[in-house]
Order: structure tokens, then sequence, then C-alpha cells
């Protein structure tokens, strides 16, 4: 038996581990496909979200 915190907290860890994953494919892509990332800032910028 596990405690239900403790289950809380292992499932958001696991989300966790598993969004920080998909950011390193990401950056894996990039880097195969020899592209330049965009800036977050750019990005909201591009899209009217900063001034």
């Amino acid at each position: 038996m596990i405690d239900a915190a403790q289950l809380k907290q292992l499932l958001e860890d696991a989300e966790e581990l598993a969004d920080i994953k998909a950011v390193d494919a990401a950056w894996e892509e990039t880097e195969k496909l020899g592209e330049t990332p965009v800036p977050w800032d750019d990005v909201k910028r591009d899209l009217g979200l900063l001034p």
C-alpha cells in the first residue's frame, strides 16, 4: 500500500520527468536538423503578446 499523498507526488514526479525527456528530445532534434531555436520573447512579440 502507498499513501495517497505519496502516490500524488510520484505521479507529479513522473510527469515532470516525461516533460524533461520531451525537451531533451526536442533539443536533440533541433541540433540534428541544424536548426536555430527561436527565443520565446521573439515568438510572443510576433504573436502580439508583447509590446
